[in-house]
């Protein structure tokens, strides 16, 4: 009797664990997709979803006007990084037709689920696994983000 009893506890906590993940899984979900739906709203109505490690990308993120907002979008994959950083990649589609793959994470900070919109806003603690270079854009005429952080912190010369 007592083994058996041992056995069924043992289920139950095995049970109660893969609940927590596939919950960690949804709610970084949820997160994300409520994020997308904000983008439909407005340049701003996202922020509040985001994480931002360098604030000249939260002053962009605003900055981006109305030309940015998405139409539609379909999350075509979804990534577990670590046990805190999922990856999505979504095809998007602006409100112009325009239609692009990106990949963002959703990461847990301080309990919190919030959507890092590229790599350079992933905190160093949820890198772990992660390979940047995975998910790194390399387009034509596009200025490295280190060259803009040198930018913005170079003493202006008159």
């Amino acid at each position: 009797m007592r083994r058996y009893i041992g056995i069924v506890f043992l289920c139950v906590a095995v049970m109660v664990a893969l609940l927590g993940c596939d919950r960690a899984e949804e709610s970084a979900e949820k997160v994300y997709i409520a994020y997308l739906e904000a983008c439909k709203v407005s340049a701003e109505a996202p922020l509040p979803y985001c994480h931002y490690e360098h604030e000249i990308l939260r002053g962009y993120a605003a900055d981006i006007g109305e030309g940015q907002l998405i139409d539609t979008y379909r999350i075509l994959e979804r990534n577990k990084i670590n046990k805190d950083l999922y990856e999505f990649t979504t095809e998007v589609t602006d409100r112009s037709g325009d239609q692009q793959v990106c990949y963002q994470f959703v990461g847990r900070i301080d309990g919190e689920f919030y959507v890092m919109i590229n790599t350079y806003e992933i905190p160093a603690e949820l890198q772990e696994g992660l390979n940047v270079d995975d998910y790194t854009y390399y387009q034509e005429n596009t200025l490295p983000i280190e060259d803009v952080w040198e930018q913005q912190t170079e003493e202006p010369t008159d």
